[in-house]
């Protein structure tokens, strides 16, 4: 009886473990008015959506409170074309303030590398959010596009970004599950048996 019981104590501890590393998607959307250039080709307010793509396991909280995801991607698209950066990028939320980064090398000093600021947007309304919790989209009152005016590379060339305006911010996902089926799904199913089990031995 004590055999049985540890194994379905095991079976069940096993499953949890594999819930709590399930991978969970996670998108951030930036919906605003960008102006600046292409290849060389500049475009003025045109309407476009900045879409940074990620993993909540990714997720990291500093002492400060300041929480930072590593992403997957980050793509802008408009009239233009759809321009995905090259660089490695990453979100992050501190207190009223959202924004992508990316990461950069200092001038003159060959190695040495820190995430500058690409998109930044401030509301009230974003305090309290989490990078791992989904958040309705909504209107973000201060924005700025910090050193997204550095060029950078992407897969459809040099994308050089001099304003962001009229913005909405969102985070979808969260409550997702990746592609990957994980043996959560299985769960249901252990409990029966365990049930069943405990029913016959009675």
């Amino acid at each position: 009886m004590k055999s049985s019981t540890l194994r379905s104590f095991s079976l069940l501890g096993l499953l949890a473990l594999a819930a709590a590393s399930q991978a969970v998607a996670v998108s951030y959307t930036l919906n605003g008015v960008l102006s600046g250039s292409l290849n060389g080709i500049g475009f003025t307010d045109v309407p476009s959506t900045i879409v940074g793509v990620g993993d909540t396991d990714d997720l990291q909280i500093d002492s400060g409170g300041v929480q930072t995801l590593v992403l997957q991607s980050l793509t802008v698209s408009g009239s233009f074309g759809s321009a995905t950066y090259l660089t490695p990028s990453r979100a992050f939320l501190a207190r009223d303030s959202f924004g992508f980064s990316l990461l950069s090398e200092f001038p003159g000093l060959p190695g040495l590398f820190f995430y500058s600021d690409a998109f930044t947007v401030y509301d009230p309304s974003i305090a309290g959010a989490r990078l791992d919790r989904a958040l309705p989209l909504r209107s973000v009152s201060g924005f700025s596009t910090d050193t997204a005016e550095e060029p950078n590379l992407t897969t459809a060339g040099v994308l050089r970004v001099n304003a962001l305006s009229s913005a909405t911010f969102g985070i979808q996902g969260g409550l997702t599950p990746s592609a990957v089926p994980g043996p959560l799904a299985a769960l249901p199913f252990a409990l029966m048996a365990i049930k069943r089990r405990r029913a016959v031995r009675k």
